[in-house]
């Protein structure tokens, strides 16, 4: 289910913060074997965005 959802707002596009936590968290709650790479794109890109915006606290959380 998790990896689902990952692969539909993958799909979709969207870049604010909120959806790249979401895709994040779905990717990790996943099938990590199935898809690495997007799965760590995901939470970098969230991480990133998150520091640009000064939330310290969800990049670090994204990374756990």
């Amino acid at each position: 289910m998790h990896q689902a959802a990952a692969d539909f707002l993958e799909r979709r596009g969207d870049s604010s913060l909120e959806a790249l936590c979401r895709k994040a968290i779905h990717y990790s709650n996943g099938d990590l074997e199935r898809a690495p790479e997007p799965a760590f794109r995901a939470a970098r890109a969230a991480a990133e965005l998150a520091l640009s915006k000064g939330d310290e606290q969800t990049a670090v959380r994204l990374f756990e």
